[in-house]
């Protein structure tokens, strides 16, 4: 709860948004995380990022959520940072170029999800991206909407164990990104733009 009062503290009103960035070329296919490397990830997403030089720090935490209708899982990341057009341009440029998103078959894949933090919701938000739950993805055909939905849910227990296992395996520390935040890796402690 401590990160979370002091993430909520320095965000004090200022506009943010919630991203979520879905790693669409690294699907681990079938049911086993053997080939999970979050470090790996982690580091291709550090680099990308200053590859399409995107100065303002992010803070969130690593997931992965197994998908049915290509019984893989899929990993992703959400994140929290200070809203700005340029940069949040620039990671939907990047983000569209370099992952694979073929595999889909007819659904619409978003790499890059952008949503504003409304103001009174700040504990939510920060609650949202340093959770960690992985889930099932199961696809359903909605007929008031006429058309295909995903919906996240519990697994079956083999993917509910499996996520557990690896999970288990792993620190907190792990899944945690920062990337450009100020202070020591622990301490969450600035989100406030870098002086250029």
């Amino acid at each position: 709860m401590k990160a979370v009062d002091r993430l909520v503290k320095e965000m004090g009103g200022k506009p943010y948004k919630l991203i979520t960035l879905v790693c669409y070329s690294d699907v681990i296919h079938g049911s086993s995380l053997d080939e999970l490397n979050i470090k790996k990830l982690k580091d291709k997403l550090r680099k990308q990022l200053e590859r399409s030089d995107v100065y303002l720090p992010l803070i969130g935490t690593f997931e992965v959520d197994y998908h049915s209708h290509i019984d893989s899982w899929v990993p992703h990341f959400h994140l929290l940072m200070p809203a700005c057009e340029k940069t949040e341009g620039a990671i939907r440029s990047s983000f569209r170029k370099s992952h694979d998103i073929k595999m889909w078959k007819g659904r619409i894949a978003r790499p890059v999800y952008l949503k504003s933090v409304i103001a009174g919701e700040e504990v939510a938000a920060v609650s949202y991206v340093l959770k960690v739950v992985w889930a099932t993805c199961v696809d359903y055909w909605c007929e008031r909407r006429e058309k295909l939905v995903t919906k996240k849910m519990r697994g079956k227990p083999t993917h509910v164990a499996e996520s557990l296992l690896f999970l288990d395996s792993i620190t907190s520390d792990q899944v945690v990104f920062e990337y450009r935040v100020k202070g020591t890796k622990s301490s969450w402690r600035s989100l406030s733009a870098p002086n250029r």
